[in-house]
């Protein structure tokens, strides 16, 4: 037989250190709009592992903002110069390379 184990069941349980946790979502970050959404998530009534979590997704999608918006600068920036910059270089090469053909 079964003897006295039976009917129990052992819950896997997850163990962490909780100075280290607060310690982690105390952290200031590069972003200012992530460090005032810690501040409230840290004051919430929420568990550690909710408040975990929760800066965990705030963090990733500060940072695929920051991408996003550097991506885009990029994208004007090329623009511009396509646009702009370039066109007015070529012309003074062009002007120059006329100065040399007159001579």
């Amino acid at each position: 037989g079964g003897g006295g184990g039976g009917g129990q069941v052992e819950e896997e349980v997850d163990v962490f250190d909780v100075d280290k946790v607060w310690s982690d979502l105390c952290q200031p970050t590069e972003f200012n709009t992530v460090n005032r959404l810690g501040f409230m998530v840290r004051r919430g009534n929420k568990g550690l592992l909710w408040k975990m979590d929760m800066m965990a997704a705030i963090e990733t999608i500060a940072e695929k903002e920051w991408e996003n918006t550097a991506r885009r600068r990029q994208l004007l920036e090329l623009k511009k110069w396509r646009l702009q910059e370039r066109p007015e270089k070529l012309e003074k090469l062009y002007e120059i390379r006329d100065v040399f053909e007159k001579r």
